[in-house]
């Protein structure tokens, strides 16, 4: 069961959670792999569609210098989030700086 401590008040099980990974990046798939993986309840929104179909195909694959694995994921497109219900308890938010805008302000 996962668990969050934090000084001073209860434990917090994230096993009752809805988690969406918003953005599905390096850093957003491997947050989102290895959170399905230690079994919990996680969709990855994502804005590009190709991506999300090569998820829902494959899974993600992480390779790493222990070998290599793939877990299957639950992904949505950013535009099918409108038609969600159920509302989500935690949202990781992952992007690369290319992402943000690119003016410099002085």
């Amino acid at each position: 069961m996962a668990l969050i401590r934090h000084e001073g008040g209860p434990d917090m099980t994230l096993t009752d959670k809805r988690i969406a990974v918003l953005s599905s990046g390096a850093n957003g798939s491997c947050i989102a792999a290895d959170l399905t993986s230690a079994g919990l309840d996680v969709t990855i929104i994502d804005h590009w569609p190709a991506h999300v179909e090569a998820m829902r195909e494959h899974g993600i694959t992480i390779e790493t210098r222990d070998g290599t694995t793939t877990t299957p994921v639950n992904a949505i497109h950013l535009c099918d989030v409108a038609t969600l219900t159920a509302p989500f308890d935690i949202v990781p938010v992952s992007y690369t700086h290319l992402t943000l805008p690119t003016k410099r302000i002085v």
